[in-house]
């Protein structure tokens, strides 16, 4: 199986602590504003992640979508938690490069199922409780090369758009 080589390391899945098979889709890089008037988004990697989960054993499930980090990354201070509405994202920092890991949290279902979503130190879990209605898990994930020192430009904010699960 290909595994998804991001600037950071290779992306990971795991499903109750046990590695798994993903597929990885690339998505398009970048999307406008309706009116044109400028960039959504504008990223340099943007990835949909699909674990490949079997279906018998969908009842109870903690997935976790994760970066196995090279020896020569060390995060930033401004790594962390970037979370939104019904999302959970973790974005990491290192010199001028910007990843952000987003998935699905507190989607309760009328079925009674519902998922969670978590934090890692270099991604994301969701805990599905009872999820046997429930067709994927997906996961997306995009980067970013800033060309700021600041932060707070609208480059910091294009991976927390493109990675963002709705």
């Amino acid at each position: 199986m290909n595994k998804l080589l991001t600037p950071f390391g290779f992306v990971n899945i795991t499903i109750n602590g046990d590695n798994t098979d993903y597929i990885f889709k690339k998505l398009c890089n970048e999307q406008l504003y309706n009116d044109g008037s400028g960039y959504f988004f504008n990223v340099h990697g943007r990835y949909k992640i699909i674990p490949c989960i079997d279906k018998k054993t969908k009842l109870s499930l903690n997935v976790e979508c994760y970066i196995n980090k090279l020896e020569n990354i060390v995060f930033d201070d401004k790594t962390g938690a970037e979370g939104g509405e019904h999302m959970v994202m973790q974005s990491m920092y290192n010199k001028n490069i910007k990843l952000s890991i987003g998935g699905l949290d507190d989607i309760p279902d009328y079925s009674k199922d519902s998922v969670h979503g978590y934090y890692l130190p270099t991604g994301v879990g969701v805990e599905i409780v009872n999820a046997k209605h429930l067709e994927h898990v997906y996961f997306y994930l995009a980067w970013v090369t800033l060309t700021s020192d600041d932060y707070e430009t609208n480059e910091d904010i294009y991976t927390w758009r493109a990675a963002d699960p709705y």
